[in-house]
């Protein structure tokens, strides 16, 4: 997204953070009232600095000063979600490593891997609700395996020929 005015060179993250203090200090959430003044305090509709958790000093140096080198030390860029994704799980690394069990795994949380009950595929997953939880996990690396039948229905073609291209 891009912003206009006095904030035209500010990173999306650092904006949504000043937007989620706004509201947090009870103001309506405007990024318009940022645009005209980077710098606006509670009573004009943006945030105090020194009612916030990360001081006036912090705010300072990444509004005024345009440090975001220190914003993204507090608040790291997050990284991209690369779930949903098929992956060997056990609870055990043996089990993992001897490929017994492959799931649909959709997020890692407090040291688990979760995935959909029995799905190995998208679409079982969407008929799934319920989940389990793995120890143990590694992403599936081996190559697709898939017959001609499967071919012929996906493309719903009765020949096809396959290219090196």
């Amino acid at each position: 997204m891009k912003y206009g005015g006095q904030i035209a060179d500010f990173p999306q993250e650092v904006v949504e953070r000043m937007l989620f203090e706004q509201e947090l200090q009870v103001n309506k959430r405007d990024v318009t009232v940022f645009e005209r003044d980077k710098t606006a305090n509670k009573s004009e509709n943006g945030f105090n600095w020194s009612d916030t958790k990360d001081s006036s000093f912090f705010w300072h140096q990444v509004i005024v000063k345009q440090n975001f080198d220190l914003f993204f030390r507090r608040y790291p860029k997050a990284a991209p979600n690369k779930y949903p994704m098929l992956m060997w799980v056990g609870d055990t690394q043996e089990s993992v490593d001897r490929k017994q069990y492959k799931r649909l795994v959709f997020m890692e949380k407090c040291g688990m891997f979760i995935a959909w009950y029995h799905s190995i595929s998208f679409e079982e997953a969407e008929k799934e609700i319920d989940t389990t939880s793995w120890k143990f996990a590694k992403p599936v690396t081996e190559p697709l395996t898939i017959t001609p039948k499967q071919i012929r229905e996906a493309f719903k073609c009765d020949e096809f020929v396959i290219s090196e291209q």
